[in-house]
């Protein structure tokens, strides 16, 4: 049995697309992983790497690898990199998956020999081009980093096909596209509305520029048919605060803290709408396919969703709610008061009917084949 050494600088045990690598995997190869956390899947062996801050001399030398050509080396000088490195020359590996473009400057310094598979989760040189300082500075950092390491690997996948197409258009290399979908759920089903009661809901991490008020403000728009339940990752303790004070005494909106990864789709079931309001405030915004997109349908929901062109394209085609160009709350408030409940049935029937297409069954055949044709011998 081949090994495959998973390598990404995340927390492997809350990083829902590294899990599905290493379930997509497991029967078939022998899997180790390297990260910020063990996977804490079944008894993986895992390889786990400390984030510590950069000494001011380090910082220096990392501009000048910056300024000299290379910002990979730049990257090389951060401390769990450098740590990364060493344990990868302790570990026998036939081929390696490497998560994001750090992982994969990693292995470009360490001029790894076994085949590399590149996940790209984002489009980095537009990551934060909403900023000041990612447009003065880091754009073109990332535009350097990209044109120096994506070569060296030998395939490459993305989340969806936007930002594929942007990575043909700017660095002409193919990347294969493996959605961020859950496995499919054959016991789950549609149901209809309680009491003509439509619950909406939203899940994720409390992030400021995602701009979750404009969901706050949104519900305050709609009838009293209407409820949401937000259920956030506590990133930002002031955020939450910010946004439970602008809910006021609203007793139709609840902020609740984050469901448990294995209980999630049961418990999204158990409500009509799945609300996403995502300013399209850089291209990884507006081409973005999250994960919530496809836990919505897999849960049989409704969605309603704004500022995303491949999740307006991917939803459209399955008939499975309400897609905005833009976060014109007037214009969304209008279209979801005039809904009828049965024609949120027939939305969630739709995502019923998606469920197995929009499910990781797809991505899973495509990593497997992705992983065979590179790994020598097979």
């Amino acid at each position: 049995m081949k090994t495959v050494l998973i390598l990404s600088f995340s927390h492997l045990h809350k990083d829902p697309r590294v899990r599905r690598q290493i379930e997509a995997l497991n029967d078939s190869c022998k899997i180790i992983t390297l990260g910020l956390s063990r996977s804490h899947i079944l008894s993986l062996p895992g390889h786990v790497v400390k984030v510590e801050k950069m000494s001011f001399t380090s910082k220096i030398l990392s501009l000048f690898d910056y300024i000299k050509g290379s910002p990979a080396k730049s990257i090389g000088r951060k401390p769990h990199v450098i740590q990364a490195r060493k344990t990868i020359r302790e570990i026998p590996f036939d081929l390696v998956i490497a998560n994001d473009i750090e992982a994969l400057a990693c292995l470009y310094l360490e001029k790894s020999k076994a085949p590399i598979l590149f996940d790209a989760h984002e489009f980095y040189p537009e990551q934060h081009s909403e900023r000041l300082s990612w447009k003065l500075f880091y754009r073109r950092f990332f535009f350097g980093l990209c044109r120096e390491v994506l070569g060296y690997a030998s395939k490459s996948m993305t989340v969806g096909p936007g930002l594929s197409e942007l990575f043909l258009k700017n660095f002409n290399i193919s990347f294969d596209v493996v959605l961020n979908a859950p496995f499919f759920r054959e016991d789950l089903q549609p149901n209809p509305l309680a009491n003509g009661k439509i619950k909406l809901v939203h899940h994720g991490i409390a992030n400021r520029s995602r701009q979750l008020e404009k969901m706050v403000e949104l519900v305050k728009l709609l009838d009293p048919r209407f409820s949401l339940d937000f259920y956030l990752v506590h990133s930002d303790s002031k955020y939450i605060a910010e946004l439970k004070k602008l809910a006021g005494s609203e007793p139709r909106i609840r902020i609740l803290p984050p469901m448990p990864a294995d209980q999630m789709l049961d418990q999204l079931n158990s409500y009509d709408v799945g609300l996403y309001i995502l300013p399209p405030t850089n291209m990884n915004c507006a081409f973005a396919l999250p994960n919530k997109f496809f836990e919505f349908i897999q849960a049989r929901l409704m969605l309603a969703i704004s500022g995303s062109i491949d999740m307006t394209r991917l939803g459209c085609e399955s008939n499975v709610g309400l897609f905005f160009d833009e976060p014109d709350l007037e214009k969304m408030a209008t279209q979801l008061n005039g809904l009828t409940s049965e024609k949120i049935y027939e939305f969630k029937t739709n995502s019923h009917r998606a469920a197995e297409s929009l499910s990781f069954s797809r991505g899973n055949k495509t990593i497997t084949s992705l992983v065979h044709d590179l790994i020598p011998g097979r």
